[in-house]
């Protein structure tokens, strides 16, 4: 439920089935996005950000991620669905843009 993806419990249930293989993978994103890091993984920006580089949608797009193009649709839905489930809930649900 959406609930279950809300807060630390459902950033460590993200953590663990989708971003920990980024967070190993890409070392060198860490400086810049840091996968295991709650709250820069719920901040406004990434929050709103994550659902559209993933979208597969933009996979030709130079700013497609992951790079490597290995994010199943499941996988990428469920990133989505994240995303706006925590946006809504600690942000009120209204985007800004940029």
């Amino acid at each position: 439920s959406d609930a279950d993806l809300l807060g630390q419990t459902g950033f460590q249930f993200m953590y663990q089935n989708v971003l920990r293989y980024y967070y190993i993978t890409y070392p060198v994103m860490q400086p810049i996005m840091d996968f295991s890091d709650y709250n820069v993984m719920t901040s406004p920006r990434m929050l709103q950000m994550l659902p559209t580089v993933t979208d597969h949608a933009n996979w030709g797009q130079a700013g497609y991620m992951p790079r490597t193009r290995e994010l199943s649709k499941s996988r990428q839905a469920l990133l989505a669905r994240w995303a706006k489930v925590n946006y809504d809930h600690l942000y009120g649900g209204a985007k800004t843009s940029g």
